[in-house]
């Protein structure tokens, strides 16, 4: 894209959801894969004319590897229309008994989602019932099943496929909380799970395990609670705050301002419009953008 938008003399935007250099990292890849996959991803930033950042986070490690002058940070969203029909939840989303933690998205190497499993046992000794569903798909999805025999908790694990936002939404709904995880290293500190978004938006609090934005997210109080609680990846700290979730009284009343919340700030509308604003300013176009979940 550099190359031909240099012959013809066209501006591009680079869109930097994450930092592919540093996912290789992640997955083991030979040092020199990662070098020449960070020396191409840096020359395609380089040459843009605006680096759309999805996070601060993202923005400070872009720095980290050279790419300053030319980046802009307009946050990053999900469509809330799947997962709430308006501001005013139903009866749907009232805490289910026995509890089900759901992990709703990729389950990957750099997500270390096995830590949930590894903690069940220790939350099944005060919440037998309990159990976790993981919808999705990933690496991870093996290494799930096994562990879960091995700690023999294979009744109260499940692997799902993937399922389209309008059928996970009522899951979330309904779920004790959501888990999301992130591995630290290799460049993950700036990595955010939109899952995180959905659960919100689902007025679900959540559990997080790691590093990086999303501590400082699920730590925003919202009627009166947080978001959801961020702790290490260690089992025990994993299932104190599975436990915490599943014993407090958050009542159908403070997930509603969950979801308002959400829409206000989570809705990718608002992530668009600063998108747009900054192509039609690099094509000289002005145009109004009325908020379109307003």
């Amino acid at each position: 894209m550099r190359l031909v938008s240099t012959l013809r003399r066209v501006p591009y935007v680079y869109y930097a959801a994450d930092i592919w250099a540093d996912g290789a990292a992640q997955t083991g890849a030979p040092k020199w894969i990662v070098r020449v996959v960070r020396s191409i991803e840096r020359f395609a930033m380089r040459g843009a004319r605006t680096v759309l950042s999805v996070s601060d986070s993202l923005t400070s490690r872009l720095a980290e590897i050279g790419v300053v002058d030319n980046v802009l940070t307009v946050g990053n969203g999900i469509d809330p229309r799947p997962f709430c029909s308006g501001a005013e939840p139903d009866e749907a989303y009232k805490r289910v008994s026995p509890p089900e933690f759901v992990y709703a998205g990729t389950a990957s190497e750099w997500h270390g989602s096995t830590v949930f499993v590894e903690a069940l046992p220790i939350v099944r000794t005060q919440l037998p019932g309990a159990r976790i569903r993981f919808i999705g798909g990933g690496s991870e999805f093996e290494k799930i099943k096994a562990l879960a025999s091995r700690l023999d908790v294979s009744d109260a694990v499940t692997t799902e496929p993937f399922l389209p936002p309008t059928e996970l939404a009522p899951i979330l709904r309904g779920s004790t909380a959501a888990l999301a995880s992130i591995v630290p290293g290799n460049g993950n500190e700036s990595t955010f799970p939109t899952k995180l978004y959905a659960s919100t938006l689902c007025g679900t609090p959540a559990v997080f395990a790691g590093v990086g934005p999303a501590v400082k997210f699920l730590q925003v109080e919202v009627g009166g609670a947080p978001l959801g609680l961020p702790v290490g990846l260690e089992a025990s700290e994993v299932a104190q705050a599975m436990l915490s979730i599943a014993t407090q009284c958050r009542d159908l009343e403070q997930r509603k301002h969950m979801v308002r919340w959400g829409l206000d700030n989570v809705a990718l509308s608002s992530v668009a419009e600063r998108i747009a604003r900054e192509l039609e300013e690099i094509g000289g176009v002005e145009r109004e953008y009325p908020g379109a979940y307003s």
